[in-house]
């Protein structure tokens, strides 16, 4: 068999056994209504009267998206820290054991949310076991977003590496 011919049959072969499609349904139970994965994030929506309390572990509430440190202090008086770092001001309402920050982002516009940061940032400590169960079986995924409702603006993020969690945010969102 002649090279030329041996070339395009490689690379058929390859093509082949590329990697898996990057959308799929996984099975939930309640509190969960329904999770997607498409490309590395896992998309999960809540049955209906369930809070994002009830999924995620790291209290953060009264502290809510679109919150501005006016209404925050009038709700919880005044930061206990205040850091700056270029378009990105946090206003620390928690340091312990978990820090929870109002966030002003005015780079392209403003926006306000939520950000955590666990003392603990374990997939356990975090979420409740029905998100830890979906996370599980939702292979190679590296960020999740929970959302109570469908359509809702509002949704808790967080990029998810090796069973821990990172960049926690409350925030409104697109679409």
């Amino acid at each position: 068999m002649s090279a030329a011919r041996w070339v395009p049959l490689a690379l058929t072969a390859v093509a082949c056994w590329g990697p898996p499609p990057r959308e799929a349904t996984i099975a939930v139970t309640p509190p969960l209504a329904e999770a997607h994965v498409r490309g590395d994030e896992l998309f999960v929506q809540l049955t209906p009267g369930t809070p994002l309390a009830a999924v995620v572990r790291i209290p953060i509430e009264p502290l809510r998206p679109g919150m501005t440190l006016n209404e925050a202090r009038k709700e919880l008086g005044d930061p206990v820290a205040t850091r700056q770092e270029a378009d990105t001001v946090y206003y620390a309402y928690r340091q312990a054991p978990d820090q929870v920050e109002l966030v002003r982002y005015s780079g392209s516009g403003e926006d306000w949310f939520v950000a955590a940061t666990p003392a603990d940032n374990a997939v356990t400590r975090v979420f409740a076991p029905s998100v830890q169960e979906a996370i599980s079986r939702a292979t190679h995924v590296r960020r999740i977003t929970i959302q109570e409702r469908r359509n809702r603006r509002q949704a808790f993020t967080g990029d998810v590496h090796e069973g821990r969690v990172f960049r926690l945010q409350w925030h409104e969102a697109e679409g």
